[in-house]
């Protein structure tokens, strides 16, 4: 079993994401997993002396500055959780995310580090506007699911932390200790593709989000699927 475990962070204001979830049938390739809701923390009832480890843009709305720190406590949370009771092979969600029924490569379980099942991949540079995965085959909704190395060096880097996966509690462990050892934090999702170990992805991707879905932490509606081809 690649994956043994599924949480999903969910916002107790957002029942109706926890509904999706509580009448899922989880694909195929994640018969047995255990699935379970994990109770995020809602960055709006955060004090501001709590949201200032958390670096933003001073052009930033402070409800967005204290959701962005909501969610980096969260997933924080979580992998303390993994942690303390020594969980493997898990895969980590938001609550918008959707499981593509597609095979889950069984090389997942023995990578050194942490892998994107599903993200956004964009240019280093800011005004390179083109895909920075054009040297991958095109998606195709029947290709098989590989994974690859992202190089030190790339010129790409995935965003976003809607879908992880973590082999080992010892990943989780090396990758909350990196977390803790940084006074100052930015958004989660920059601080995970900056952890060393954060080094491989699958492609096509194995989970993508669900359309028409308001974001908890802007409020924008989602109306494309922007992580099946990581564009």
């Amino acid at each position: 079993m690649s994956v043994r475990h599924v949480f999903y962070l969910n916002l107790d204001r957002c029942p109706e994401r926890n509904q999706y979830y509580q009448n899922l049938t989880l694909p195929k390739s994640y018969a047995g997993a255990r699935l379970v809701r994990w109770p995020a923390i809602d960055g709006h009832q955060l004090s501001e002396e709590a949201c200032q480890p958390m670096i933003s843009m001073w052009t930033i709305r402070p409800e967005h500055h204290r959701a962005k720190m909501g969610c980096y406590l969260s997933h924080c949370a979580v992998l303390r959780h993994l942690v303390e009771h020594q969980l493997d092979r898990v895969l980590i969600l938001e609550d918008d995310a959707e499981l593509r029924e597609v095979e889950v490569p069984s090389e997942v379980t023995s990578l050194p580090g942490v892998c994107f099942f599903g993200g956004w991949a964009t240019s280093r540079k800011v005004c390179d506007q083109g895909n920075p995965l054009d040297f991958l085959p095109p998606e195709s909704p029947s290709a098989p699911s590989q994974i690859h190395r992202i190089p030190e060096d790339a010129p790409y880097r995935i965003l976003q932390s809607r879908a992880y996966y973590l082999p080992t509690a010892q990943v989780a462990a090396d990758l909350l200790t990196w977390l803790e050892s940084h006074h100052r934090v930015r958004a989660y999702d920059i601080m995970l593709c900056r952890f060393p170990q954060t080094r491989f992805f699958v492609y096509p991707a194995l989970v993508t989000n669900r359309l028409g879905e308001v974001s908890s932490r802007d409020g924008r509606t989602r109306n494309c699927q922007d992580l099946l081809c990581y564009r």
